[in-house]
């Protein structure tokens, strides 16, 4: 709630631009965050299926 308010105030108290670039400040965690998690899953699901892959193999899973 506490960036939401603070987006608020921020928007009510500067011009149309500096709300702007202020409300785009405090949202970006929000969209990164979600971005970086999600990027993370997927090397993470990659890596254990090269891993599951190269012991069918029979091989080492670094090389």
């Amino acid at each position: 709630m506490a960036p939401n308010l603070l987006g608020t105030l921020a928007l009510s108290a500067l011009g149309a631009g500096e709300g702007a670039a202020v409300l785009v400040l405090g949202v970006w965690p929000f969209v990164v965050g979600p971005l970086a998690a999600a990027f993370a899953a997927e090397h993470a699901w990659s890596a254990a299926r090269d891993a599951r892959s190269a012991a069918a193999r029979g091989e080492s899973p670094t090389g």
